[in-house]
């Protein structure tokens, strides 16, 4: 998973990581301890709703969560 992708990507579409959180229902500590750990723990589901907000397309869905 590349965690740093998946960063600017939250930042480029204007929220923090808080908010982010908040917006798809993801725990805040989840979050960061599954963003500190590389990211390879988060579920289906999870992605999904990242994608949702995040609205990215399915080459960038990707490149984000497939190695």
């Amino acid at each position: 998973m590349d965690v740093n992708r998946l960063k600017g990507a939250i930042i480029a579409s204007g929220h923090t990581i808080p908010t982010f959180a908040d917006r798809t229902g993801i725990k805040r500590g989840l979050l960061y301890r599954r963003l500190r750990d590389g990211g390879g723990s988060f579920t289906i589901s999870e992605v999904l709703r990242i994608n949702k907000e995040l609205k990215l397309s399915s080459q960038d869905l990707i490149d984000i969560f497939l190695p």
